[in-house]
């Protein structure tokens, strides 16, 4: 008796069968993709927290204010730099040359040095976001964590000395104006007993998203369509030789979302691109290491001259993880009120502030 041969596949059930696994691949996609953001979301919130802990052992072993960094009178080192030795980074502090620079306007700061190149070009990890893909270019450490200068100045204009004093708790809490002819304000450290509003209710360092390019390159930086943007824009000048309270730079730049560059926009007044963004963590340039709280979370920086509103921003899905001056790490909704965001930027507003606003 003739045995049956074995039958096999059809075309159809094979395409079916292939159907079937591409429709499950399609279904689990998504899910993947959230758990590995997930991880990377977590990633970024021990980075903070580990800044955090680092922030609290500088201010216990130096018996001092919080670090500070920024403006040619300490050679615009960053807060970064002084948290090393509490981040298992003693070598490299230890290698990392302080010597004093020549006065404004002179040679290059002890950051830009040769000398320094050791210290300058090292990546640490506990800067980096593994959410945002480096796209920056130059040979520096690159940043994404950001200190907290504040959200309003807390000082008049300083003569002409191109310094407006901002109300931050972290870092040196000055940003740069557009019509200073001699820098000559000194730094002001904060200590602890200045942030009056309650360490839980002041934030002090948060995210920002890197550039794009090199910042000793050319000027013309790819414009970031990605959203949020690290791309800058520039609204009409508001004036620098008054105290500028955030409702007023909120309301011009809000209206004024960054376009690229082109045929339309070719003064370089309306030059839009930021290339410097988190280009360097030794550095305490604003661009570089601080960010103020007048933009909500997840839009985007501003400029008037010199003077900018650098936004805290991230590739998390509608958050911007905020590292608070108690060591604690919250997630900020990119829809936070922007009264609560104001208030949670200043240490000494006198806001009452409830933990279900935020």
């Amino acid at each position: 008796m003739e045995r049956a041969k074995p039958r096999g596949f059809t075309l159809i059930e094979l395409l079916v069968v292939i159907a079937i696994i591409a429709v499950l691949i399609a279904l689990l996609l998504p899910a993947v993709q959230a758990a590995r953001e997930a991880a990377r979301r977590a990633q970024c919130i021990n980075n903070l927290k580990q800044i955090g802990v680092a922030v609290h052992n500088y201010i216990s072993s130096a018996n001092s204010s919080l670090p500070w960094g920024d403006g040619p009178w300490w050679n615009e080192w960053s807060a970064h730099t002084m948290l090393l030795p509490y981040l298992e980074q003693s070598p490299l502090y230890n290698a990392t040359n302080f010597g004093n620079a020549l006065p404004f306007g002179g040679a290059p700061f002890n950051i830009n040095n040769p000398i320094n190149t050791t210290v300058s070009y090292a990546r640490i990890a506990a800067f980096s976001c593994p959410s945002d893909a480096d796209r920056l270019t130059d040979p520096n450490g690159h940043n994404n964590y950001m200190d907290n200068s504040g959200s309003a100045p807390n000082s008049t204009y300083a003569g002409n000395g191109g310094q407006l004093g901002w109300n931050g708790p972290v870092a040196g809490p000055f940003i740069y104006s557009d019509n200073g002819t001699v820098t000559t304000l000194g730094g002001t450290s904060i200590n602890v007993a200045a942030i009056t509003d309650g360490l839980s209710n002041t934030a002090a360092f948060s995210e920002r998203i890197k550039a794009i390019g090199s910042n000793f390159g050319s000027t013309t930086a790819p414009f970031d369509y990605g959203k949020p943007t690290a791309s800058i824009s520039i609204p009409p000048p508001v004036p620098n030789n008054v105290e500028m309270l955030p409702q007023a730079y909120y309301q011009v730049c809000i209206a004024t979302p960054p376009v690229p560059y082109g045929p339309s926009n070719q003064d370089a007044a309306n030059f839009v691109d930021d290339n410097i963004s988190g280009a360097m963590w030794v550095s305490g340039q604003p661009a570089c290491t601080r960010y103020l709280h007048v933009m909500p979370p997840n839009t985007w920086t501003c400029r008037s001259g010199l003077q900018m509103s650098h936004v805290a921003n991230s590739y998390h899905p509608g958050v911007v993880n905020v590292l608070f001056c108690d060591g604690s790490v919250k997630s900020i909704k990119s829809t936070v009120n922007i009264n609560t965001w104001w208030a949670l930027g200043s240490r000494a507003g006198g806001e009452v502030i409830s933990s279900d606003q935020y």
